[in-house]
């Protein structure tokens, strides 16, 4: 209510409400300005502070260092736990279904899986330790 009455009070004092006409009309011609400057920025097209050419990671850096592996080691890491246990899950049905000697197989299939699944994690920070270190 007390908002309804402040604006009832510059609306009723014709003084008052040119003043904040004035305001309202400088206001909307500051932002017509800024949004052409916006836009003629956007013609102009992007301009990088910096154009020099920035390489994330040199050859040099990389590829001659000792014990550097190269990045499909980690996905290879990281497709192997599904990859055996899925294994596991495949011959386990064939060992149920036609041969009970695979069944060991299986067993040893999924746990195998189960310690790759965590072996796997632990491995891939060892790496990330060791490439924060050089």
């Amino acid at each position: 209510m007390h908002e309804i009455n402040a604006a009832w009070s510059v609306l009723g004092d014709e003084t008052r409400r040119a003043a904040y006409d004035r305001e309202q009309r400088a206001a909307t011609t500051s932002n017509r300005q800024r949004a052409s400057a916006r836009e003629r920025r956007a013609r102009e097209g992007f301009r990088p502070f910096d154009p020099g050419d920035d390489p994330v990671m040199p050859a040099e850096d990389v590829a001659g260092k000792a014990g550097y592996r190269h990045p499909g080691f980690q996905r290879w890491l990281g497709v192997l736990p599904p990859l055996l246990f899925m294994s596991a899950l495949g011959v386990g049905i064939v060992g149920a279904l036609a041969l009970p000697q695979l069944l060991a197989v299986a067993i040893a299939l999924f746990v195998l899986s189960l310690l790759s699944f965590l072996a796997a994690p632990l491995v891939a920070l060892t790496e990330s330790a060791r490439n924060d270190r050089r």
